[in-house]
């Protein structure tokens, strides 16, 4: 089912956008595609039976550029379907409507299929709602009896489970998944009895059993805001309990039955339905779920227990009997005429303001803070938090990197928070027994700061990082040379103290005020504005570009 291996130049993908109800957040998704990096791409809006102007709002805004289709039924794999039918490209994208990707996603998709013997691809997805922001997805695998395993290092040991190893399957995320188009149609797509709920781990398991290659992609990052709407209500626990029971003993039995054995697969599907069961009742005896949202979510959990039995033991899958590919040209998406629009555009503010085309392109910049009240402070217009926002509803791409307990990254106030946990490391533990413990915990944290920032430049096109007020959060970085570093003066920092003389000595700082000194950017006086701080970074890029090509 693959193909003769491609230059990743020549791979041309159909990104499929399920969408209803969702006007606002689909609004946002396209103007967001316009920054992919990888140019060969169309995209594809199939609109269920939406009680919005979604519709209208692509036609409007978007023109030709977008292909839309429509699906009758409220009913994801249905919708996936009709995506493949009017699909033109060699491999199809699926991304969610409540999700943006991060800027070279396509391009680390297309990149894995350069491999002829690679038939599906799929990356790590961060939930970046505030208050639930976590990595929702990285490496997943599935079982033939609905066992998942959402993040998975790619050397953890699988945990002891009811299914055999060998019916353990690689999948993909639902809003970060992509497979060859061939693929896809030789299995006659999605079936389609799951309206919603493990329709990506089922079609996963059916090309993994049909000797498909699916491959994990350690980064191609998809930012998930989880939205609201018929599946998913404002409380954490207002979820549509039937489908995702019915669906998971459907799943269990149906993909079960024919490699452990029915009796195996049942039991399995007793397991689900009792588990189901337990945690809502543990929900409810803590207090977390209105006793309104228990009574229905048992009367849900009943029903889908019914349907999914009764399905996965006696009907037959909904697969369709064939496919029929819609004749039509392949689109690209992106064009010399498509106007430059802000990274993070207004809509995603669920407001309906007109979206200004910028006269600039916009940068892709992190800003390291030392401390968690850095993240947090409001007041002053020069810190961190605050001049991220700013130069956000400049049109740009901010990323704010400080300290956290965990890595998680959400999504505030136009900005990109992430929290970085800095465990001691090896290498600078000679500092703190030397009676230097606090240079040693900079440090630290500026290695970390560093990982996370090669992964921005793979992901995101990260650019420019500016590392105050706290200078030596971007040491690391500085010194490996990957990205420019900027620092703007601030005479009651750390570093300006060790200049003059005040607090710790120079001896004490191992030498590196000088050697910041030597590989950063100072901007001294700092610029006022955002505006003007902008054109600072520009005017840095544009010299380490003149320096590069000189060395050239």
């Amino acid at each position: 089912m693959g193909m003769q291996g491609q230059n990743v130049t020549d791979v041309t993908i159909s990104v499929v956008v399920n969408t209803c109800d969702r006007r606002d957040a689909l609004r946002t998704l396209l103007y967001s595609l316009n920054h992919q990096s990888y140019p060969k791409f169309e995209v594809i809006v199939v609109v269920g039976p939406t009680q919005d102007d979604s519709e209208d709002m692509v036609r409007a805004e978007f023109g030709d550029r977008v292909h839309l289709a429509s699906c009758p039924h409220f009913n994801l794999s249905c919708s996936r379907n009709v995506g493949l039918a009017h699909a033109a490209g060699d491999v199809v994208a699926f991304i969610d409507d409540d999700s943006v990707a991060s800027r070279h996603w396509l391009g680390q998709l297309a990149e894995a299929y350069r491999d002829a013997g690679v038939s599906g691809a799929g990356g790590r997805t961060y939930n970046v709602n505030p208050g639930a922001a976590s990595l929702q997805f990285l490496c997943g695998i599935v079982s033939v009896l609905a066992e998942q395993i959402d993040v998975k290092g790619r050397h953890d040991e699988r945990p002891r489970t009811h299914a055999p190893e060998r019916w353990w399957f690689p999948r993909f995320h639902g809003t970060n998944m992509s497979y060859r188009r061939q693929a896809l149609l030789s299995i006659n797509g999605f079936d389609e009895r799951f309206e919603y709920l493990f329709d990506d781990a089922d079609i996963a398991v059916r090309l993994g059993r049909a000797g498909c290659r699916l491959e994990h992609l350690e980064e191609a990052v998809v930012y998930h805001f989880p939205g609201t709407g018929r599946n998913r209500g404002k409380h954490p626990y207002d979820l549509n309990w039937y489908c995702w029971l019915r669906s998971t003993v459907y799943f269990a039995l149906k993909n079960g039955s024919s490699t452990v054995g029915r009796r195996k697969s049942l039991t399995a599907a007793l397991r689900i339905i009792s588990w189901f069961f337990s945690q809502l009742t543990v929900l409810n005896r803590k207090g977390k779920l209105p006793k309104e949202l228990y009574k229905s979510g048992r009367r849900m959990l009943w029903k889908g227990s019914i349907e999914g039995l009764f399905q996965g033991l006696f009907s037959r899958r909904r697969i369709p009997s064939t496919i029929e590919p819609v004749a039509r040209l392949f689109t690209p998406f992106k064009r010399e005429s498509s106007p430059r629009c802000p990274s993070m555009p207004s809509a995603f503010f669920e407001t309906r303001e007109e979206v200004l085309p910028l006269d600039f392109e916009p940068l892709c910049i992190a800003l390291l803070v030392g401390k968690t009240n850095d993240i947090e402070a409001e007041s002053d217009p020069h810190a961190p938090r605050q001049l991220a926002s700013g130069l956000a509803a400049e049109g740009h791409e901010v990323h704010l990197i400080g300290p956290g307990d965990a890595h998680r990254i959400s999504f505030q106030d136009g900005v990109f928070i992430h929290e970085i946990a800095a465990p001691p490391r090896s290498q600078y533990r000679g500092l703190a027994v030397r009676g230097n413990r606090g240079l040693a915990s900079w440090l630290d944290f500026s290695h970390a700061a560093f990982e996370e920032i090669s992964s921005l430049v793979i992901n995101n096109g990260l650019q420019i990082v500016d590392a105050t007020p706290h200078e030596y959060a971007g040491l690391v970085t500085a010194v490996c040379k990957i990205l420019p570093v900027v620092t703007r003066r601030r005479p009651d920092g750390p570093l300006a103290k060790a200049r003059r003389g005040d607090g710790p000595t120079p001896a004490q700082h191992a030498g590196l005020p000088s050697e910041l000194d030597r590989r950063t950017h100072v901007l001294s006086p700092p610029p006022e504005t955002c505006q003007q701080l902008a054109e600072a970074y520009r005017g840095i890029l544009q010299e380490r570009k003149t320096d590069d090509a000189g060395t050239k």
